[in-house]
């Protein structure tokens, strides 16, 4: 039986979905590059020539998963209430189904705040985040919503679910 080479595309993949599970169940500073490389069945070298370090390899996971994974679905041509409702119930109901995006995320947000600014950052949450921030900047223009500091909204927001 032939065993098939990965692409590259598809080796960066499995080395990002490697990475999130490990960096979720031991977080970012438990997780050493040879235990990403093992679990993908490559050497260390061959893992650094997609990443250069182990923080690229850090951001490159959360961007990963931030921007691909689907309980960060941006419901965009829904009204206001229901895009809140269908955020929600994605983000809660996929987290049950496959809770390594939460672990994940958490240790993120639990990580050192000079390492945390980078993820506030990135374009993939900022996406995210300026989505909530729009939609609850549109309900205080229409009255609909208090006048409250938007960005504790959205914190507030998240937080609940």
């Amino acid at each position: 039986m032939s065993h098939s080479r990965m692409s590259a595309r598809e080796r960066k993949e499995q080395i990002l979905g490697k990475a999130a599970e490990l960096f979720a169940k031991h977080g970012f500073a438990g997780t050493r590059i040879w235990q990403v490389a093992h679990a993908c069945g490559i050497s260390d070298g061959a893992l650094l020539h997609f990443f250069n370090s182990k923080r690229d390899l850090q951001v490159a996971t959360f961007l990963h998963v931030i921007l691909n994974d689907p309980a960060f679905y941006l419901p965009e041509n829904e009204a206001r209430e229901e895009s809140f409702y269908l955020i929600a119930k994605n983000i809660l109901e996929h987290c049950r189904k496959n809770p390594t995006s939460l672990r994940f995320v958490l240790q993120v947000f639990l990580s050192e705040p000079e390492e945390t600014s980078l993820y506030y950052k990135s374009d993939g949450l900022c996406n995210f985040m300026d989505f909530l921030r729009k939609k609850i900047d549109e309900g205080k223009a229409e009255g609909e919503y208090r006048t409250v500091d938007t960005r504790i909204a959205v914190v507030g927001f998240l937080g609940i679910i």
